[in-house]
């Protein structure tokens, strides 16, 4: 681990007098105690002596502005579920970080995204949280733009030069669907090292999940989003540290779960952990096999049962995120029970998930209010348990780091 001394020196050393957020365009200062926090983290450092990432991470706005140059432009994000946009012209919307985006079908059936900006002045085009179109137009002036992007309308630019409509579509964001999910990457060309496509890299989770079932088998019943007053990496860091917290902040959950059988596997970009169950009927919400797979950065899979529920957490500030959970049934299931049990099970799932849920949030929320004490600045792993969530803090102090020796490159072209 770096000594202090050596990373004010490592700091003064990176300084540069901007930080070029998202490699498009100028964004905030990038202060030397921020460069410093992010080196208070050693990612070369071994689980058995490493400290966990400073308080600093999980609070302060520029680490939170970093992320945004990095975490959330060069990773693959899960955003949505290819039920949304099963036909040409369903479309949904949303935000990460200062990214809007549109995710639609085009009038040949491709699955497209876009930046949901105007390439005129700006404007957002559609505030719209899900819909069907014909094209967009922005409410400002009227610009229009096809299903594939093309701009198709641009009215009084007589005397206008060196313009072709051709040319200022709206700007495409790489997007793939996996299994029954919609992912977007807003920087294509970025840093991290999860590269190729989508469906090669997370094979063998797929593979994995396959064993309970998990491919064209599952049937969307609803949606749920939770609003949590802590930072977004304290919610994965929660979900990736081996099932070290179900005993005591989930003590229903607990009961039905083998805690001896469980374990963590670590993967390039994810991980796995499972455990077996205790119950043997069908429809026994937890079953006797469940698993957990986080995909970095920011989504959450997990299997049980009947059932399969997604978890993708995005930051609304610094100190504040939003998780959105979409639960999944196995079709059999849904085809084969009667409409009042159906509603039964898909109730007290959603009762019992709920529940967790509501345990979690208290957890988080109150590791945010201890992050803010001046008592704490870092803490430490249980290296036979917490194996997962000590390798997502390795990829994000990567990620940091190849960041910052980017800018330091790029800023002695300029000076």
């Amino acid at each position: 681990m770096f000594t202090v001394p050596y990373v004010k020196v490592l700091a003064r050393r990176l300084l540069v007098s901007t930080c070029h957020i998202g490699r498009a365009h100028q964004g905030k200062y990038l202060s030397t105690s921020v460069i410093e926090e992010v080196h208070k983290f050693n990612p070369e450092t071994p689980i058995e002596k490493a400290v966990t990432p400073p308080s600093s991470w999980y609070k302060n706005p520029e680490i939170y502005s970093l992320e945004k140059a990095t975490v959330f432009r060069d990773n693959w994000l899960a955003v949505g579920r290819v039920d949304q946009v099963a036909s040409p012209g369903q479309f949904f919307t949303g935000t990460i970080g200062d990214e809007p985006f549109i995710v639609t079908k085009d009038n040949n059936n491709v699955l497209r995204a876009f930046f949901n900006v105007c390439r005129h002045h700006a404007t957002v085009i559609t505030e719209d949280t899900s819909g069907n179109a014909t094209e967009f137009q922005c409410p400002y002036h009227g610009w229009t733009y096809a299903l594939d992007g093309r701009l198709t309308k641009a009215t009084r630019l007589k005397g206008i030069q060196d313009f072709s409509a051709k040319n200022f579509g709206l700007k495409a964001i790489e997007v793939e669907a996996w299994g029954p999910f919609v992912f977007i990457r807003f920087n294509s060309s970025g840093a991290s090292d999860v590269g190729g496509q989508l469906e090669n890299w997370l094979a063998p989770l797929k593979t994995n999940l396959n064993r309970m079932g998990f491919e064209n088998r599952f049937k969307f019943i609803q949606r749920q989003s939770y609003d949590i007053a802590c930072n977004w990496k304290v919610y994965v860091d929660n979900y990736l540290d081996g099932g070290y917290h179900v005993e005591y902040a989930h003590k229903d959950l607990a009961s039905v779960l083998d805690g001896k059988s469980y374990k963590t596997e670590i993967f390039d970009g994810f991980s796995l952990q499972s455990s077996g169950g205790k119950g043997s009927d069908p429809l026994d919400r937890v079953g006797g096999q469940v698993m957990y797979a986080h995909i970095y950065p920011t989504m959450m899979l997990n299997r049980y049962g009947p059932w399969l529920d997604s978890n993708f957490v995005y930051p609304i500030e610094n100190e504040k995120c939003c998780v959105v959970f979409d639960w999944y049934l196995d079709k059999e299931v849904y085809d084969v029970i009667s409409d009042d049990d159906r509603e039964k099970l898909v109730r007290d799932n959603h009762t019992e998930s709920d529940r967790v849920q509501q345990e979690d949030m208290i957890i988080c929320e109150r590791v945010q209010k201890g992050l803010r004490s001046t008592s704490y600045e870092w803490g430490r792993y249980a290296p036979g348990v917490e194996m997962a969530e000590y390798e997502f803090h390795v990829r994000l102090a990567k990620e940091f780091r190849a960041y910052l020796k980017e800018t330091r490159q790029r800023e002695s072209v300029y000076h």
